[in-house]
């Protein structure tokens, strides 16, 4: 089996690793070429919910003052905003409360 081991302060440096198995029919092992380069910034990550919430026993409180908050427009419009407005709540709410640090100390 071909394989490639780096240090972890490799990885950590760059941000940017790959590898790739170049096929070679005239030995028994290939060859891999490891890509180490730094990605741009791709700006903030994502809105991801975390099931951690679910055990903090405001979080549905949380949802329902954000949802209540009256927003005027079409159908749509009003969808788009209450789930912007929500999204905005809870990483503040979730900040606010250090539960980034919860989230950090399972993964």
């Amino acid at each position: 089996m071909d394989r490639i081991l780096i240090h972890e302060s490799i990885a950590v440096a760059y941000s940017l690793v790959k590898s790739k198995i170049v096929h070679n029919s005239a030995s028994d092992h290939e060859p891999v070429v490891l890509t180490l380069g730094k990605l741009e910034n791709q700006g903030p990550f994502p809105f991801r919910y975390n099931s951690i919430w679910d055990n903090k026993e405001d979080f549905g409180k949380q949802i329902k003052d954000s949802w209540k908050k009256s927003v005027t427009g079409s159908p749509q419009y009003v969808w788009e905003t209450k789930l912007k407005n929500l999204r905005m709540h809870l990483k503040n709410w979730a900040r606010e409360n250090d539960i980034w640090d919860e989230v950090r100390k399972i993964e």
